[in-house]
């Protein structure tokens, strides 16, 4: 089976990410610099949409993983099934405080989903 990839930008977040596909496994490749303060401590940053998921999506529910955004924040990233946004958000620091990711801060994350 073929590996697909789809590419998606957030240039007012500083996002860059990739979706690469084989069957209903798909992992996100997740880059970028924050183009400037990302409110992630209590919400979501949009980082860009796959609508040609769509046809993949097995259940009705939100795909949500802990992530490790950088070596001094962990987050969620969320793949909501109904709008097919990649989104990332609810981010602490390592002492457990929830913050936001500043102006700046380089990222780079992968991670597999099975919708």
């Amino acid at each position: 089976m073929a590996i697909k990839k789809y590419i998606s930008e957030s240039h007012a977040n500083g996002f860059e990410c990739t979706a690469l596909v084989q069957g209903n496994v798909v992992m996100f490749k997740v880059r970028g610099s924050a183009a400037t303060n990302l409110g992630t401590s209590d919400q979501y940053a949009y980082c860009g949409t796959f609508s040609q998921l769509k046809p993949l999506i097995t259940d009705n529910s939100d795909h949500i993983k802990r992530v490790v955004i950088t070596h001094k924040y962990i987050g969620q990233l969320r793949f909501d099934v109904d709008t097919c946004q990649l989104r990332m958000g609810y981010t602490f620091n390592y002492n457990g405080n929830a913050v936001d990711i500043p102006e700046g801060t380089n990222f780079y994350m992968e991670e597999i989903f099975i919708l």
